[in-house]
């Protein structure tokens, strides 16, 4: 469904526009920063000046519930 609606294309313009700015990068995690999101929102692949995370937040390659499916095929 997503990939019918474009959303790997517009994300892809998404990651290409954080990745080639020359502006200093700050990024904040409230929750949870997981996959192609934390590429997209400017995570730790960016090197960012600075990364801000609030105690209880997470960050990670993938999901649980994603990891636990792709070690049970």
């Amino acid at each position: 469904k997503y990939e019918h609606e474009g959303i790997a294309k517009h994300g892809a313009k998404m990651v290409n526009a954080v990745s080639t700015t020359a502006v200093p990068k700050i990024t904040c995690i409230i929750g949870a920063s997981y996959g192609a999101g934390n590429y997209g929102m400017c995570g730790r692949a960016y090197d960012p000046r600075m990364l801000y995370m609030w105690p209880n937040a997470k960050i990670a390659v993938m999901g649980g519930e994603q990891a636990a499916g792709v070690l049970t095929q």
